[in-house]
């Protein structure tokens, strides 16, 4: 499990794995030649205030929360839950909405 730290989305360890891990996991290479890179705008967090560090250059990225917000209006609709494995892996889990059981 990865431990928290000050860190920007150009330096962190969720970035390296999209775009290397993930990417040959999920994708054949056909697939991946076809994926294209985006510029990948890291603003600072409007609710927290954290600095989001250098723009980068990606083929897989998660939303920021601007555009989270702009295509899923609804808290509930934003809502992640993770898989088992993912949980194995060390996901954090937010109980803010209680358990994370979707039934």
């Amino acid at each position: 499990m990865k431990e928290d730290a000050d860190i920007t989305s150009e330096n962190c360890s969720q970035r390296k794995w999209l775009n290397n891990d993930f990417m040959k996991a999920a994708f054949s290479e056909e697939q991946q030649r076809r994926i294209s890179v985006s510029e990948t705008l890291n603003g600072a967090n409007p609710r927290s205030g954290v600095r989001g560090g250098n723009d980068t250059r990606d083929r897989i990225f998660c939303l920021s929360i601007a555009e989270a917000e702009q295509y899923y209006m609804l808290d509930t609709a934003r809502r992640c839950l993770p898989t088992e494995y993912a949980i194995e892996e060390g996901m954090w889990i937010d109980n803010e909405f209680g358990d994370n059981d979707e039934g």
